[in-house]
């Protein structure tokens, strides 16, 4: 979708991308929650598993990083 020029657009079309916006960051935010949650059941599971694993994995995550 192309962005039109803010400039020759009229204020109900302004707000109506806003919302639609606003919308789409709502819904981003919802899916990011959901990922985190995941993420960390797995982590626990992970460590639950095996510590020296848990760690070995943080040690990778970390060089791959570069950190």
């Amino acid at each position: 979708m192309a962005a039109a020029d803010p400039g020759s657009m009229t204020r109900q079309e302004l707000e109506s991308a806003l919302r639609l916006a606003e919308r789409r960051v709502a819904t981003m935010q919802k899916v990011l929650v959901k990922q985190d949650a995941a993420v960390r059941e797995l982590q626990g599971r992970v460590s639950e598993v095996s510590p020296c694993v848990a760690r070995r994995g943080a040690a990778h995550r970390t060089a791959r990083l570069g950190v």
